[in-house]
This record gives structure tokens, sequence and C-alpha cells, in this order.
């Protein structure tokens, strides 16, 4: 009996602590973006979404969508994605990296990619007009 409950609060415990880092790894991605929006609200446009996507990694210094980074992000903004779906459109969006392009069509590209992907009912993409 005593090693049920143990094993019952050892499972509590670690689905607890699993819980509390991804609210933490959440609350980090979202400061990151407020940092990144704040260093690039001088800027407009797709100029905007460049700067914010370099900034905060998704697009790396070679001028590539990043995926990893890309999920972060999304899961990040898209909280009623499962992990599943997160993951499913972050390497669906890699297509964009088949382009050579410049960072700011990238940015546009990423931009498409996730709003075709994503549902409106579930998930707001703020899609600038382009």
């Amino acid at each position: 009996m005593a090693t049920c409950v143990y094993l019952l609060l050892a499972t509590v415990l670690s689905y607890s602590l699993v819980g509390s880092s991804m609210i933490e790894r959440k609350a980090s991605v979202q400061k990151r973006i407020h940092e990144a929006v704040e260093a690039c609200s001088h800027l407009q446009g797709l100029d905007y979404y460049t700067c914010c996507f370099k900034k905060l990694g998704s697009i790396d210094s070679n001028g590539l969508y990043v995926e990893a980074v890309g999920a972060e992000l999304l899961a990040a903004k898209c909280d009623r994605l499962t992990p599943k779906q997160v993951k499913e459109i972050a390497k669906a969006c890699n297509s964009v990296n088949e382009h050579r392009v410049g960072d700011t069509v990238r940015a546009e590209l990423m931009i498409r990619c996730v709003a075709d992907k994503v549902d409106v009912n579930v998930c707001e993409i703020p899609v600038p007009s382009l």
C-alpha cells in the first residue's frame, strides 16, 4: 500500500514539475517575444516581422527558417495546438527554405505558411496585409 501511495505521489509530482517547467518555458518565450517586439517597434510591415524573426532566432544568420525556434514560438502563441500539431506545422514550414530569397521575403513566406496551416478558430496568427 505504501508503495502505491509513493508511486502515486511521485507521478503527481512529476506531472506538476513538467507542467511548471512548461509554464516557465512559455513565460520565457513570451518575454523574448515582447523584447523583440519592443526592439523592432520602429519598423513597419514586413521589415517589422523580419526584425522580430531575426531577434527571436526563427530566421538565422544565414537568412534561413529555424524549425525548432518556429515550433517554440508557435507553441507559446497558440496554446490550443497540441504538441504534435505544433511540430507538424513547424516542420511543414521548412519548405520556406527551398526558396533562394532575402530575409524579408523569407519572413513573408513564414507568415503565409503558418497562417495557411493554423485554424483561426484555434489560434489567431497576426497576418499583416502582404
